[in-house]
């Protein structure tokens, strides 16, 4: 039984991480706390399924699930993403990025 306990509490904290550099030079890498994290790397656009949400990075723009989180200059050279019990956040160039409201 204990044994069974602690798979679940490491499943439950397990996580990962995915990235790559798109063509453009630019570096996108996210981390993740859910178990599912999917990463497609297109041309300038990298697209990501993790936490029930879908988040993409185009050249200008930073979206999760289809609304416009944030619009970023197209010579952003790094993008992270971080999910969280759900929640997405962006850092560029080292900088957090805040949602628009």
């Amino acid at each position: 039984m204990l044994a069974i306990a602690a798979t679940i509490g490491l499943a439950v904290l397990a996580g990962g991480s995915a990235g790559g550099t798109l063509r453009s030079g630019r570096s996108v890498i996210a981390h993740s706390d859910s178990l599912s994290l999917t990463a497609t790397f297109s041309r300038d656009t990298a697209t990501m399924e993790t936490a029930g949400k879908l988040i993409v990075v185009e050249p200008s723009r930073l979206l999760v699930d289809g609304k416009t989180i944030a619009e970023i200059s197209p010579e952003t050279s790094d993008i992270e993403i971080y999910v969280r019990r759900g929640v997405v956040e962006f850092v560029a160039d080292g900088k957090s990025i805040p949602e628009i409201q």
